[in-house]
């Protein structure tokens, strides 16, 4: 079989994943409460490295929430109501934002890892052994 290249846009979302996966424990071993969604990315991070295919899965399925999660969000903007501040948070890190920046933000960020998981090239690379 042919070996085929890392993509380099799966290497962003690994080295995201990762990042947001270490913080998440760091959080879970202190006051500050964390999900268990963010600690299964350090498991798809480590299989999208390996090329396994279960990881392609559920990085599919993560990517599936936050779309869902996105709709959501774009059809709260609907309602009437004060928009207030959108709060960021990487750790013990967080940063107050206005609620358009945060919603650019997030749009890019979902729209960037949907490009990556449904991508030919991931594909290829994943099911390629």
């Amino acid at each position: 079989m042919d070996n085929v290249e890392r993509p380099f846009p799966l290497l962003i979302v690994v080295a995201l994943y990762f990042l947001f996966g270490l913080s998440a424990v760091v959080s879970l071993f202190s006051a500050k409460p964390t999900d268990l969604m963010s600690i299964s990315l350090l498991f798809i991070s480590y299989g999208l490295l390996t090329k396994k295919s279960w990881a392609l899965i559920g990085f599919k399925v993560v990517v599936s929430i936050q779309i869902l999660a996105m709709a959501f969000m774009l059809l709260m903007q609907l309602l009437p109501g004060d928009g207030g501040t959108a709060q960021i948070g990487l750790g013990s890190f967080e940063f107050s934002i206005s609620p358009f920046l945060f919603n650019i933000i997030f749009i890019a960020y979902v729209g960037f890892q949907s490009y990556v998981a449904f991508s030919k090239e991931t594909t290829l690379y994943i099911t390629n052994t």
